[in-house]
């Protein structure tokens, strides 16, 4: 898949910078070192446009979703070499390389997986809950998250899964 997109003629000028637009602000000690000093970003249009279908069709077809996600609204600090999902809509985005195709490649695969951890989120009432049950799955695989994305039905293994099964809407 990566070669294909590389040869894609598209997206071989893109960096994963084409995915986020910076807002100017910066974070605040609001959740810590993920977000202190950090760029402030949100989607560019066309993510939103190409993600947020996922999240409406999935609370239509199940009313009993905790709550609607709205893609457009989620904010993203910037930096670092890894990226989480810190709360309902705010993504920690590891810092996108100049490297072109790759950078997109590699950054759009984090966004996939961290908007498949806030619609799990969506479905599961919002943070606190999400991440009661990840602690206890990490606390499973004796604190070794590594194992949690080998480990079927795992929030981590299922944010893998999200982002396997949608990688087509954003590399296309």
């Amino acid at each position: 898949m990566k070669k294909a997109l590389l040869e894609d003629p598209s997206l071989a000028n893109r960096t994963g910078w084409d995915l986020i637009e910076l807002t100017g602000e910066r974070g605040g000690d609001e959740y810590g070192a993920y977000s202190a000093g950090r760029p402030i970003a949100r989607f560019q249009d066309w993510v939103v446009d190409r993600m947020q279908p996922i999240f409406d069709a999935a609370a239509e077809a199940d009313p009993r979703q905790a709550s609607a996600y709205d893609v457009a609204a989620t904010k993203i600090y910037v930096g670092g070499s890894q990226s989480h999902s810190i709360d309902f809509g705010v993504i920690q985005l590891a810092t996108p390389g100049s490297d072109a195709g790759d950078s997109f490649f590699r950054i759009g695969l984090s966004v996939l997986h961290e908007l498949g951890h806030q619609y799990q989120m969506a479905q599961w009432a919002g943070y606190g809950f999400f991440k009661d049950i990840w602690d206890k799955q990490l606390a499973q695989a004796g604190g070794q998250v590594g194992k949690l994305y080998s480990t079927p039905y795992t929030f981590e293994w299922d944010a893998d899964q999200f982002r396997d099964r949608y990688a087509g809407m954003l590399f296309r």
